[in-house]
């Protein structure tokens, strides 16, 4: 579908609340461990990101509940304590750069200049450190700078590339994504699942499992395209999760740029509807990744442990991550552990966590939850009506073509029940699997999750 202009009843068929698709669900074959270190390591790196007075205080709290430090813990299970807090530090920084370039209230958002002069700093320190400067008003800039530096006393040459080079796709990503949001186009499902892939920064984090794993993939196996294929998968599944779970966020803020969204508005469906599609896309990249896990050919005896741990590295980056988002009250406050149990949430839900709808805003919403559970009400009306019709067509049936009637009974059809088809074609691997016999086992192998699994949660 061509791109289309944002429109402001895009969501008005929308339900009040809302039933989030069930992906923890769908990925309990993912290995899922935190590392032992995780609370310590994250102490240390909210102390070390306060130090930057990059936000006021009552920020930095709702900052600190994000849990980012958790987050980190539960993707990168298997590294040391140092690395796993330079790679915390990093998260803190990403997620703080990402949302000058999110929210609302920051003057990046829509301001192709401003976002092009942060980005352009922000990779002036991945390439010359040395020239750095720290700047007003962009103190994310001189974190990085710490950051990088630290990384870089610790990182091979080959996992300094590969940072820098998939942090120039992501930078110039988001870049490119403000400059369309100032136009207020929104693009077709096609063209924003291969814009999302580079402004997720999900290859960045891709090169942070190289580094706490302290293992240097060749490019002739990290390139290769079973492991290129199973990276996609995945940065696919991650992805889009986030979309389904920030969706309330980034509506409120007006941006279109969420994959719920865009579903939604280029189909002309509500947003349950989207959320359905959207999981029945997680559930093909899910597969997918599964697939392509087989699909890997030896590389011979040095390189095949290396891409092994990569790949183990890429299933536990991708299940710690996705659980993090209903352990963190970043998308769901307080409210995330009755968001985690039930999977409903409600319309413009952050809107209402920080006070920001008015009296008549409230009014409105109130209304429309009472409208949708009245349809519910004369919906399950209309089902019982149905079911009473076809009960007694079905009694008045079999008077009529009683067995001793010689007449032949006519078969009796329904109509089959919809669904939402599993989203494939053009994002669908299409790699011939190698000649060679894979050295990789699928990481689903085990039926269920693996034991001693354990997710801390703040008490």
């Amino acid at each position: 579908m061509p791109s289309s202009t944002i429109s402001a009843t895009s969501t008005r068929k929308s339900p009040a609340t809302i039933r989030l698709p069930d992906i923890l669900g769908a990925m309990e074959n993912f290995e899922l461990r935190t590392h032992p270190d995780e609370r310590e390591v994250t102490r240390a790196s909210n102390e070390w990101f306060n130090s930057y007075n990059m936000m006021p205080p009552h920020l930095f709290e709702k900052f600190v509940k994000c849990d980012f430090g958790l987050m980190t813990g539960m993707s990168y299970p298997d590294t040391d304590a140092t690395r796993l807090r330079i790679t915390a530090d990093y998260m803190s920084i990403l997620f703080a750069y990402d949302d000058l370039m999110d929210l609302p209230s920051s003057d990046l958002m829509n301001n192709k200049i401003a976002s092009d002069k942060a980005a352009k700093i922000m990779m002036g320190v991945l390439t010359h450190p040395h020239k750095f400067r720290p700047v007003a008003g962009l103190p994310v800039a001189t974190a990085f700078h710490d950051f990088w530096s630290r990384f870089c006393a610790t990182a091979t040459p080959s996992m300094q590339k590969r940072f820098t080079d998939t942090t120039y796709e992501y930078v110039m990503a988001v870049k490119n994504q403000c400059g369309n949001r100032a136009s207020e186009v929104c693009p077709s499902i096609e063209e924003y699942v291969s814009l999302r892939r580079d402004t997720s920064a999900i290859k960045v984090t891709y090169a942070c499992i190289e580094y706490c794993l302290n293992i240097d993939v060749p490019d002739e196996a990290f390139y290769h395209p079973s492991l290129a294929s199973l990276q996609e998968a995945g940065n696919d599944i991650l992805s889009w999760a986030n979309d389904v779970y920030s969706f309330d966020n980034e509506q409120c803020s007006g941006d279109c740029h969420n994959l719920v969204a865009v579903v939604a508005i280029n189909k002309n469906i509500t947003v349950q509807a989207a959320m359905e599609y959207v999981m029945s896309m997680i559930d093909s990249a899910i597969e997918r990744f599964f697939e392509e896990c087989e699909k890997v050919p030896s590389f011979g005896p040095e390189v095949d442990p290396k891409v092994q741990a990569y790949v183990k590295g890429v299933e536990l980056y991708l299940s710690g991550s996705v659980f993090w988002h209903l352990e963190s009250e970043r998308y769901f406050g307080p409210r995330v552990q009755h968001v985690k149990d039930s999977l409903m949430t409600q319309r413009m839900l952050a809107k209402m966590m920080a006070g920001q709808l008015d009296e008549k805003q409230r009014f409105a919403l109130q209304q429309e939850f009472q409208q949708q559970q009245q349809q519910q009400f004369q919906f399950q009306q209309q089902q019982q009506q149905q079911q009473q019709f076809q009960q007694q067509q079905h009694q008045a049936y079999h008077h009529q073509y009683s067995p001793s009637n010689s007449h032949s009974i006519p078969p009796l059809y329904s109509s089959p029940p919809q669904h939402y088809q599993h989203f494939d074609g053009a994002y669908k691997g299409g790699v011939a699997p190698s000649e060679q016999q894979p050295i990789m086992s699928s990481p689903s192998s085990a039926p269920t999750k693996k034991a001693g699994v354990v997710v801390y949660r703040r008490i």
